[in-house]
This record gives C-alpha cells, sequence and structure tokens, in this order.
C-alpha cells in the first residue's frame, strides 16, 4: 500500500498503529501497484459508496442518496476515519510514480490521467505496457507514441 499525498491518512495511519487503534479509510485512491506494505490488520479500507466515485472530480456517482447512506451504514466502527482524496498528476510525479521523461510524453500521460479518468493502478498499468512496446521498438527512450499506443489499450477494456 502506498498513499499518494493525503499526508493525513499517512499520519493518521501512524497513530493508529502506534495505539493499536482501528482506523477506516474512506476512499478509492489507495495505490497497490506502485508498492509499499499492506495495511495493518486494525486498518479497514472502504469505498465512499456502492459505485466508489462518491465526490470524486473526474467520475460521476451513480449512487442514490439511500444506497450511499445504506452503504455507509455498513461500515465497522473504527477508532479513527480518514479519506483518501485523489492525487492530482504532479503528485504521481513527486511520488516518483511517473517516471522521467520527455515533456510531451509526460503531458500525454497527464492528459489522460485527467479527462479519461484514469486511476493511478491504470497510470502504473499504461507505463508497464508502454516500455514494453518500447522495448520492442527496441527505442532508447518513452516516446509520445509509446505512451500513447499503451493509452489506447486500456482505454479500450
Amino acid at each position: 500500500m502506498r498513499i499518494i499525498n493525503n499526508a493525513h491518512v499517512k499520519r493518521a495511519l501512524e497513530v493508529a498503529i502506534a495505539g493499536k487503534h482501528s482506523i477506516l479509510i474512506v476512499g478509492n485512491y489507495l495505490n497497490t501497484a506502485a508498492g509499499g506494505n499492506p495495511l495493518p490488520d486494525n486498518a479497514y479500507f472502504v469505498l465512499p459508496c456502492p459505485c466508489g466515485w462518491l465526490s470524486d472530480p473526474v467520475h460521476e456517482c451513480n449512487c442514490s442518496i439511500e444506497q450511499t447512506k445504506s452503504h455507509q451504514a455498513s461500515y465497522p466502527v473504527c477508532d479513527i476515519k480518514v479519506e483518501l482524496v485523489r492525487p492530482t498528476f504532479p503528485d504521481l510525479v513527486s511520488a516518483k510514480i511517473i517516471p522521467v521523461m520527455f515533456p510531451e510524453s509526460q503531458r500525454l500521460l497527464e492528459i489522460a490521467y485527467n479527462k479519461l479518468g484514469l486511476t493511478v493502478c491504470d497510470i502504473v498499468s499504461v507505463l508497464s505496457v508502454a516500455v514494453t512496446i518500447q522495448r520492442m521498438e527496441q527505442a532508447n527512450n518513452l516516446q509520445s507514441a509509446h505512451i500513447a499506443e499503451a493509452i489506447q489499450y486500456k482505454v479500450l477494456k
């Protein structure tokens, strides 16, 4: 598990671990693809609503108020409750999820993240596929064409 940007969640996890408190993490942005440790036994990760997109700036939540209330009523009772927010693209760069690449390649990836609503796990997957394409073409650098092709495969899921 790796928490990107959400410093308040990192701190709450530290407090929960140190004091052996239970913690409820609400959100849709817990990134396990970027490495890190699993959640401790006293931590629970839940979606904010049945579809997972409540309060998301990119995706639309289609849940009714009744569905959301019922979903949230099923949360376990915990000592600490915190909410994860969607990391910005610059957060992904500073967290080194996005490798150093040509500016036009990075810009293309940023557009896909922001406009297509890709998740952090999606970005990690796109980069992995793009690197495979780069290797197949025996290119020295990751180029915009590699990123674009990899995005195409992700969007066509």
